[in-house]
């Protein structure tokens, strides 16, 4: 039980750090990138995200939410505290992938 929690805890904290360490920095824009046609949507190529990084942990940690949502017990009562807190990475971590850094 104290394993699970640890474990997922330094999942959390490795996570964290790969999020503040491997942030590309932000490039400026050229005007002839900026002044482009808009391509219309049925025509588009899904465009990979630009800090796979941050894409990969957001995944990770979706896969521990639906680990923990298939354990059997509550780890003493740490099971629902571990699940927000998972939420709450997740919605950071999307936030993150929102930000100016992430969109250039």
């Amino acid at each position: 039980m104290k394993r699970t929690i640890i474990t997922f805890a330094s999942v959390l904290a490795v996570l964290g750090f790969m999020l503040v360490t491997m942030v590309p920095k932000a490039q400026p824009v050229s005007a002839t990138v900026a002044m482009a046609a808009p391509v219309p949507a049925a025509l588009a190529v899904p465009v990979p995200p630009k800090c796979p990084n941050i894409h990969h942990a957001i995944e990770a940690l979706q896969n521990a939410m639906h680990d923990m949502e298939k354990a059997d017990h509550d780890f003493c009562g740490h099971k629902v505290e571990a699940m927000e807190a998972t939420r709450r990475a997740i919605e950071q971590l999307r936030r993150a992938e929102e930000c100016d850094q992430c969109r250039k």
